[in-house]
C-alpha cells in the first residue's frame, strides 16, 4: 500500500509542478507583454513629439523672410543652413506659385522641374495649411521611405508665393527604436516594426532580404488590434509573420501631439515566448533535479505525520467539544447556549417556551448557525430597537474580508476570528467576559448574563 501512496503522491507533486510551470509562465507572460506596450507606447509619443517638431519647423521656414523675398543663391543657403541645423532632413525645397522648385539642398531634378506633388502643392495653395504628406520614397533614393511636409508661403500682402516642402527619412526614425531596444532590453534579442494603419510595413528592425520595392503588409492580431483602438496600448500572442514562431507583441499607435494629428501609425515591439521564459525555465531545472531528490523520502515522512496529526485532531475535537460543554462554568457570568438563528431570536422576544427568558448584557453571535444564519441574526437584533442597544461580538471561524465589512456595515460591536487553539480558544472568551461586563459600562436595561 505504501509504494502505492508514493507514487501517487509524486504524481500528485509532478501535476502541481506542472500547473505552477503554466502559472508562472502565465505571469511571465504578462508582465512582459506589459513592458513591450510600455515600450511600444513610449516610442509611439517620442516619434509623435519629434514629427510635431518638424510640423512647427515648417511653420518656422515657412515664415522666414529670407526664403519668401530673397535670392535663389540666398534662398538655397538658408535651407542648406536648416538641413544642417536639423539632421532628421534629407531634402528642403522651395517653389514658387506654380509648384516649380526654385531653391532646393540638393539638385534633384533639372532646373524648373515640377517635383513637388501636384495634387498636395494645389490643396495647401487652396486651403493656406500645412499638408503632411503620407510614407512615401525619398528624392534622393527609391530604396528609403519618407513623409513630408508642405506649407505655404505668403508675402507681406498676403500674395501667394510658393510652398516649402521637407522629406524626413523613415531611417533617421530608427534610432527612437533602436535607443528604446536598448534602454529596455540590453543584450536581449529583442524585434520592432512600424506600420502604417492598414498593416503597411514602414520599417523594421530585422528588414526582409527580398530586394522588392513594393510595400509588405501584415495581417496580423496586434495590427488589427491597435488598428481597432489607437488610444490604448497593449500586449497580444501571435505568430512571427516571417519566422513562424511564437512572439509575445506589444503594441501602440502614434496619436499626434498639441495641433500635429500624427501619421497614424502602428509600433510593435516583439520577443519570442522562449525569451519570455527563460528566467522560468531555468529555475524548473534546478528545482526540479533538487525536487526528485527530496520528494521521495518527504512523502513517507508525510505519511507519517499525517497519520500522527489525524489522531491528534480526532482528540482535539472531542476535547473541544467537552471544554465548549463546560464553558459556563469558566465564566463568571451565566452562559446561555441556543444552537441556531431561529432559537436565538425566539430566546431574545421571550417567544414560546422563552417566555420567561432573562434580558441578556451580551450576544456572543456565530455567523454558521443553522436555519437562520449569524448575519440575518445578527441585521434582525439591529433593526430591532428592544434589542439594537445589547452589545453582538461575531465569534465566527471566517476569515473572510466581506464577511467582516458585512459585519459591521449591520452594526456589529466588534469581530472576532474564532482561534482553532483550545488554551487560545478559553483566553478569548475570557477577555470578551472580562471587557464586555467588566470594564465596559452597558445600559441599565440589559440585564442578567449574556446569550
Amino acid at each position: 500500500m505504501l509504494p502505492i501512496l508514493l507514487l501517487l503522491c509524486f504524481i500528485i507533486a509532478a501535476a502541481l509542478g506542472l500547473y505552477a510551470l503554466s502559472f508562472l509562465r502565465a505571469m511571465l507572460v504578462a508582465e512582459r507583454g506589459n513592458q513591450l506596450a510600455m515600450n511600444a507606447a513610449a516610442v509611439a509619443e517620442t516619434v509623435d513629439r519629434v514629427l510635431f517638431e518638424r510640423h512647427g519647423d515648417i511653420q518656422l521656414f515657412a515664415n522666414d523672410v529670407v526664403l519668401q523675398e530673397g535670392t535663389s543663391e540666398e534662398k538655397t543657403a538658408r535651407l542648406l543652413h536648416y538641413n544642417r541645423l536639423y539632421w532628421y532632413y534629407s531634402w528642403l525645397g522651395i517653389t514658387d506659385t506654380h509648384g516649380h522648385i526654385v531653391a532646393a539642398t540638393a539638385a534633384l531634378s533639372p532646373p524648373g522641374a515640377q517635383v513637388i506633388d501636384p495634387v498636395s502643392f494645389e490643396s495647401v495653395r487652396q486651403t493656406g495649411t500645412i499638408r503632411l504628406e503620407k510614407v512615401t520614397y525619398t528624392l534622393e533614393s527609391q530604396q528609403q521611405r519618407a513623409v513630408g511636409f508642405m506649407a505655404p508661403m505668403y508675402g507681406p500682402r498676403g500674395e501667394f508665393r510658393g510652398v516649402v516642402a521637407s522629406r524626413v527619412p523613415i531611417e533617421n526614425l530608427r534610432t527612437i527604436f533602436e535607443q528604446e531596444g536598448r534602454l529596455r532590453y540590453g543584450q536581449d534579442i529583442y524585434d520592432w516594426l512600424l506600420l502604417t494603419h492598414d498593416g503597411i510595413i514602414i520599417s523594421e528592425k530585422q528588414a526582409a532580404t527580398s530586394a522588392a520595392n513594393e510595400p509588405e503588409k501584415l495581417e496580423i492580431f496586434s495590427q488589427a488590434r491597435a488598428a481597432a483602438d489607437r488610444n490604448h496600448s497593449g500586449f497580444v500572442e501571435e505568430i512571427h509573420h516571417r519566422l513562424g514562431n511564437s512572439v509575445v507583441t506589444g503594441y501602440a499607435s502614434t496619436r499626434g501631439y498639441r495641433d500635429f494629428p500624427g501619421f497614424d501609425w502602428i509600433v510593435l515591439f516583439r520577443q519570442t515566448h522562449e525569451q519570455v521564459y527563460a528566467p522560468v525555465d531555468r529555475l524548473l531545472w534546478t528545482v526540479g533535479g533538487i525536487g526528485i531528490l527530496v520528494i521521495l523520502p518527504l512523502t513517507g515522512f508525510g505519511i507519517l505525520v499525517s497519520w500522527k496529526l489525524g489522531r491528534e485532531r480526532t482528540e482535539l475535537i472531542k476535547t473541544r467539544q467537552n471544554l465548549e460543554q463546560s464553558v459556563e462554568a469558566k465564566v463568571i457570568n451565566h452562559l446561555t447556549v441556543r444552537k441556531d438563528g431561529v432559537e436565538a431570536l425566539a430566546f431574545l422576544r421571550r417567544q414560546g417556551v422563552y417566555a420567561a427568558a432573562p434580558r441578556p448584557h451580551l450576544i456572543v453571535l456565530d455567523l454558521n448557525l443553522p436555519k437562520k444564519d449569524g448575519r440575518e441574526v445578527l441585521a434582525d437584533i439591529k433593526a430591532d430597537d428592544k434589542f439594537k442597544r445589547i452589545p453582538v461580538v461575531v465569534l465566527t471561524t471566517s476569515q473572510d474580508e466581506q464577511d467582516v465589512l458585512k459585519s459591521y456595515n449591520i452594526h456589529a460591536n466588534c469581530y472576532i476570528t474564532k482561534p482553532v487553539d483550545l488554551d487560545q480558544f478559553v483566553r478569548v472568551v475570557r477577555s470578551i467576559e472580562d471587557f464586555w461586563l467588566g470594564i465596559v459600562v452597558l445600559p441599565a436595561s440589559n440585564h442578567n448574563g449574556a446569550a
